[in-house]
């Protein structure tokens, strides 16, 4: 069985994306120069998010070459190739964030997402004192949509009970 090294799979996609990264950032400049607004917005936000993934990628690849420089042996990598992986990964990043660069002042602002919007979890009822004897609570009290639900099976067991 042939051994692939991983570095070289993930170098060839994200070689692919910073070459779809750099044929995206020039359709942008087109759309911008042509002052197609709404084209040019929604090749910025794509391209504004490609770059932030490519990013991540990155991050990733440069602690797996610390990693890889930290002990050469263990994964049987030369000096000359542990130089060449961070040459190749510096002129890497730095192109994909001169595309960001590019993109940023077209890129539309950040809406917020659904799910970091506040979830309802129970509903609440402010439910007043009662008078003595049934309650000795100065303020009102607060019930929950499950504590009610459990008072009504109560009332409803004590009645079908005859109580």
């Amino acid at each position: 069985m042939l051994f692939v090294d991983p570095f070289n799979i993930v170098r060839a996609d994200i070689d692919e994306q910073v070459r779809l990264l750099a044929r995206g950032d020039g359709e942008l400049q087109a759309a911008l120069s042509a002052e197609a607004s709404a084209t040019a917005t929604g090749l910025a936000e794509k391209l504004g998010d490609d770059c932030d993934d490519v990013l991540v990628l990155l991050v990733e690849v440069e602690q797996a070459l610390e990693i890889a420089a930290a002990t050469p042996h263990r994964f049987n990598i030369l000096p000359e190739e542990l130089q060449a992986r961070q040459a190749w990964f510096s002129a890497t990043r730095d192109a994909v964030r001169r595309t960001a660069e590019h993109v940023a002042p077209h890129r539309p602002l950040v809406r917020p997402r659904l799910q970091s919007w506040p979830q309802r979890v129970a509903t609440a009822i402010f439910i007043p004192p009662a008078p003595s004897p049934y309650s000795a609570a100065p303020e009102p009290c607060c019930k929950t949509s499950i504590m009610i639900a459990i008072d009504w099976l109560k009332a409803r067991l004590r009645h079908a009970w005859g109580e």
